[in-house]
């Protein structure tokens, strides 16, 4: 048997940053290391014993869905590596958990002996941040995993350490990028990315709609455009300024008009400080006509406002006038003074115009 085959090891490396490609390379390691029953890829708690499967091949679904649901708790190979707090190891299941052990077990008896597995061949890597054990299993009549068997695995293990910890990385950085993004998606402004030839190469949801709306600013072939000959010049400059780093912080700002006779927006253009060349500069649309939502519930929250207080709030924020307020809520001016002066002492605010300013920076609801 040939030791740990180029090509597995491309297979695991690829499917570091691509999960799509773990089952594929199971099924591979699985043909070559004589593995007839499930092969998998968990990824454990140590400290709560807890664990999930990354992917697995040969398992029939339902044992996938009770392993996450129960029997990853149950795990005794993780248990018994648990013990040992051990950064890499491979190792037939008999050395971690011996036969007459393993036999009187709730994961055996339960969860493994149905699916015909007695014994298994695993590998483990274990850091700070990431625990995962790569496992092959036989049913009893096919016997124990052999001498050509654990090279193979060994000979693997190393690149099963670095894959996994590819993945942990790569993994954590899709998070967080996801999680930007959905920041990104929840502002009330247009937010797009340029790359380095000054073409859009993202756009959060409110700049996807302005953009395609056409209202003073259009995309074409990526290219970004007003709607007057003179502002697109100047978007254009300020967008070279920005991938050119000719400004340090921000390149620069100006307004555009809009063909509905609607407030011309608001647009600033600055550089992006990032090694990653995809995103050379961005751009920030802001709608001067788009309306201000203030999250009633957060101004409770965070000043001990009644229901009533709040609301009052949050039309003050959208520019009505206390007279307004008081014929919108359908309570008299005095009532709608006196509530102002308890909101007043609960924000710790004195004139209403420092009040507006603290409702529109901590009740705004589009960043959550």
């Amino acid at each position: 048997m040939a030791i740990a085959p180029d090509r597995l090891i491309e297979d695991l490396y690829a499917s570091a940053t691509d999960a799509t490609l773990l089952p594929a390379f199971l099924e591979r390691y699985a043909d070559r290391i004589g593995a007839t029953r499930g092969t998998v890829i968990v990824l454990s708690d140590l400290p709560t014993g807890s664990g999930r499967l990354l992917c697995s091949a040969r398992t029939e679904s339902r044992y996938s869905e009770l392993y996450e649901q129960y029997y990853g708790r149950k795990n005794v190979y993780v248990e018994a590596l648990r013990k040992r707090r051990v950064s890499f190891l491979v190792a037939p299941g008999e050395e971690l958990c011996p036969d007459q052990e393993l036999v009187r077990t709730e994961y055996y008896n339960d969860y493994l002996r149905p699916q015909h597995v007695r014994y298994s061949l695993g590998m483990v890597y274990a850091s700070n941040e990431i625990h995962a054990h790569l496992g092959a299993t036989r049913p009893f009549a096919a016997g124990e995993f052999g001498v050509d068997e654990n090279k193979l695995a060994n000979a693997l293990g190393p690149h099963f350490a670095q894959a996994m910890s590819l993945y942990n990385r790569f993994y954590r950085l899709q998070q967080r990028c996801e999680a930007l993004e959905d920041l990104a998606n929840r502002q009330p402004y247009g937010v797009i990315w340029l790359d380095a030839h000054g073409r859009v190469a993202e756009a959060n949801s409110t700049a996807t709609g302005l953009l395609a709306a056409g209202d003073g600013l259009r995309a074409e072939k990526g290219v970004l455009y007003a709607g007057l000959t003179g502002e697109t010049k100047k978007l254009h400059q300020m967008v070279a300024a920005a991938i050119g780093r000719q400004i340090a912080a921000v390149a620069g700002s100006m307004r555009v008009a809009r063909r509905s006779g609607a407030p011309p927006y608001a647009v600033t253009v600055a550089p992006v400080r990032a090694a990653e060349a995809r995103h050379a500069a961005i751009v920030i649309v802001v709608d001067p006509h788009q309306p201000v939502h203030i999250d009633r519930r957060r101004l409770s929250e965070l000043f001990a406002l009644t229901q009533t207080e709040a609301d009052l709030c949050a039309h003050l924020a959208e520019g009505l006038s206390l007279a307004e307020i008081a014929a919108e809520m359908c309570i008299t001016t005095g009532t709608a003074r006196a509530h102002l002066k308890h909101i007043f002492m609960k924000t710790q605010t004195g004139r209403q115009a420092e009040l507006v300013r603290l409702l529109l920076t901590c009740g705004a609801s589009a960043a959550l």
